[in-house]
């Protein structure tokens, strides 16, 4: 009872007999002995920091790891006693990373990693290595080289050395954050460990002079400390979100505004602002990023920082353009993103990256295919044509040319990426899981369902290790096995599938949400092939109201849900509404993706095959000819062939003129009678009905 007494009436007062104590260590501990949890210090962390910390010395001493002063540069000061007879002042600068990147922080990555008993583990060990490694190296040669241009050379200026020996104490502090963050791995961290050291600051910054010349003023004496701190917090919570561990990245961003109570400098609110939007992004609350990123961006102005100006803007395109959906107003930042990024081949990867992705939203494919391979250019000059990056750009430039109808190059791309990523990061990594899914994908499309179904589980099996069979992102693998299963004629397979990708996407994303309508106009469509035709028609009608709302009447979703509405009121026999349905769809189509796009091809056939059934073939020729001689033609899936040959057929037999082809159209009736059987069991009804046609349509 007296000690929970004494607990109660908080820290006793610092005993008079005691030794002459700094009052800096005396309030550090009295915090950390308050009443109250959340009066205490927030980490074991930010209680060593503050305690290593000695105002009295001039500031070439610097905070890294988690309890000690690491001296990583040289001041002004010092640099001007050099002379060009004393190079060895300039020697050293790798004993400067002890404590960073060493022999006992490389066995503390190394057991972490390997505890984590995955198979390709003992790789993603060896790139994190190699990684590391080499940017210590580069760490330290530039740090000699910045030394001697002043100290040897004479041909840099102290100031422009202290700027540089700052840059390079930031990208220490970086590193140490990345090393720290890896050696607490779990399954989540190793899965993202190329992230986390690919996304350390480029080193070539610290030595362009010119950039570094521009750059904001660093705090003033009285702010420096606590600046320092904050930064370092800063720098724990980068490596945290790059290493896909969000919740603990917010905990480490509300450790420095803390810190930052203190001190009245503005550039670093910048860059506190801009972390937390991407983090806010990440976790999916994209209105709280884009509030936080306009703060960012706001901030950014005012204090003239313009690179993080345009790190900003690209974000804002990212969460605003892509994430939200809202393209026009994403792409109002496009402008300044780009200037930004002149000259600066890393940046202006992830700008067209994200420009690529606002463009797909849009349905503008062709324009997205130009900016993929800008991307792809642009990392493999950075990086090699080997590197995950890269493997990573030509799988979405596969996707690109996939919506293009342009099935063949998008396979290549596909299995291009899925190579690339195997020699960076092993066969059995995770990442490959999305871009086994889109080669499946593309071989459904092509009427390869067996060979997609491989992909497809491989894929699958490969997510669901990594995150868990409940993770959002194994949706997407599931919603395209269920397409596969449903080619096969596996309906009540495909309708688990289809129900299980909805069910993950709404608990993720939220009804309504463009992934889950897209996962719902599926089900429906399986639905249809079971023939439950009134359920199918509630769904896809509830699809297309929200896809709608979200993305726009001419956005190719929307198109595909309008012509899948219009072909189902078809087979309910709803004919009025169905050609209504049809002639409306058309020429939007027509419009938004050109008249040689298959999407055109299937809504001219759609309402060619209608015209048949009414009795109405002389309109229905003309656009069964053009719908067949885009759909026959390399790259389409057998099923959309024989129906497009189906229609034709129909309509030429049933034309009433004197120069009617019922040869050709006999012909046609037996090459969708054979493509309809390449179809698979999935088209076993449509083959029975041409089969029957054929047998009460006889050439004389």
């Amino acid at each position: 009872m007296e000690l929970a007494t004494a607990k109660h009436e908080g820290p006793p007062p610092w005993p008079a007999s005691a030794p002459s104590v700094p009052r800096r260590i005396v309030e550090a501990l009295r915090r950390g002995l308050a009443v109250m949890p959340e009066q205490r210090w927030p980490s074991m962390r930010a209680l060593l920091e503050t305690l290593a910390r000695d105002p009295g010395r001039r500031r070439n001493r610097w905070l890294l790891g988690l309890a000690g002063v690491v001296t990583l540069g040289l001041g002004g000061a010092v640099v001007q006693a050099l002379t060009p007879t004393d190079p060895e002042r300039c020697s050293g600068a790798a004993e400067r990373l002890v404590g960073v990147w060493d022999g006992q922080r490389r066995a503390d990555v190394e057991t972490a990693v390997l505890a984590v008993k995955r198979s390709y583990t003992p790789l993603v060990w060896e790139a994190v290595e190699a990684d590391l490694d080499a940017y210590a190296d580069d760490w330290a040669a530039m740090h000699t080289e910045a030394c001697q241009a002043t100290a040897l050379r004479g041909e840099q200026s102290p100031q422009m050395l202290d700027r540089r020996m700052a840059c390079l104490r930031r990208a220490a502090m970086e590193m140490g954050a990345t090393v720290d963050t890896l050696a607490d791995a779990d399954r989540e961290v190793v899965l993202n460990a190329h992230e986390l050291t690919a996304g350390l600051p480029p080193l070539s910054r610290c030595a362009d002079t010119e950039a570094l010349a521009a750059d904001v003023e660093p705090p003033g004496p009285e702010q420096e400390e606590t600046v320092e701190a904050a930064r370092a917090e800063l720098a724990r919570a980068e490596s945290l979100r790059r290493a896909g561990r969000f919740e603990r990245a917010r905990d480490a961003l509300l450790v420095a505004k803390e810190l930052l109570r203190a001190a009245d400098y503005r550039p670093i609110q910048t860059e506190v602002a801009l972390l937390e939007g991407r983090v806010l992004g990440h976790l999916g609350d994209y209105e709280a990023s884009r509030s936080a990123l306009l703060e960012a961006l706001r901030l950014a102005s005012e204090q003239r920082q313009w690179e993080s100006m345009g790190a900003i803007a690209n974000w804002l395109m990212y969460v605003v353009g892509f994430k939200q959906r809202r393209t026009e107003a994403g792409l109002l930042y496009r402008g300044l993103a780009q200037g930004l990024s002149r000259n600066k081949p890393r940046i202006q990867s992830a700008v067209r990256a994200n420009l690529a992705l606002i463009l797909q939203v849009q349905g503008d494919y062709e324009a997205a295919e130009v900016e993929q391979r800008a991307v792809i250019s642009l990392l493999e000059g950075l990086y090699g044509p080997n590197h995950h990056r890269v493997a990573e750009a030509r799988d979405h430039l596969g996707g690109a040319l996939q919506a293009q109808g342009k099935d063949a190059e998008a396979e290549a791309e596909h299995r291009a990426a899925i190579s690339l990523l195997q020699r960076a990061l092993g066969p059995n990594h995770p990442s490959s899981a999305s871009m086994r899914n889109s080669l499946a994908q593309v071989l459904l499309k092509q009427g390869r369902p067996e060979e997609a179904e491989v992909e497809s589980r491989v894929g699958l099996a490969l997510q669901e290790a990594a995150l868990g069979p409940d993770h959002p992102d194994v949706a997407s693998n599931r919603e395209t096995l269920g397409q596969i299963l449903r080619a096969q004629g596996r309906f009540d397979q495909a309708e688990v599938e289809h129900r299980t990708s909805l069910a993950l996407r709404e608990r993720a994303l939220g009804p309504g949400e463009v992934l889950s309508e897209v996962s719902r106009m599926s089900l429906a469509l399986t639905l249809s092939g079971m023939e439950r035709f009134d359920e199918a028609e509630v769904e896809l009608r509830k699809a297309l109201t929200r896809l709608d709302e979200k993305l726009g009447s001419t956005h190719p979703f929307v198109l595909a849900a309008r012509i899948n509405l219009a072909a189902l009121l078809h087979k309910q026999g709803k004919h009025e509404e169905s050609e209504e349905g049809h002639r409306a769809v058309l020429p939007q189509v027509e419009q938004a993706l050109g008249p040689d796009h298959p999407h055109v091809a299937l809504s001219r056939l759609g309402l060619a095959d209608l015209l048949v059934d009414l009795g109405r073939a002389a309109e229905a020729l003309p656009l069964a000819e053009l719908a067949w001689a885009r759909l026959s033609t390399d790259g389409n899936t057998p099923d959309n062939h024989a129906e497009a040959a189906f229609v034709l057929a129909s309509a030429l037999w049933d034309v009433q003129e004197p120069s009617r082809d019922r040869a050709r159209a006999h012909a046609l009736a037996e090459d969708a009678l054979r493509l309809s059987r390449e179809a698979g069991d999935a088209h076993r009804n449509y083959t029975k009905k041409v089969r029957r046609w054929l047998s009460s349509h006889r050439l004389d």
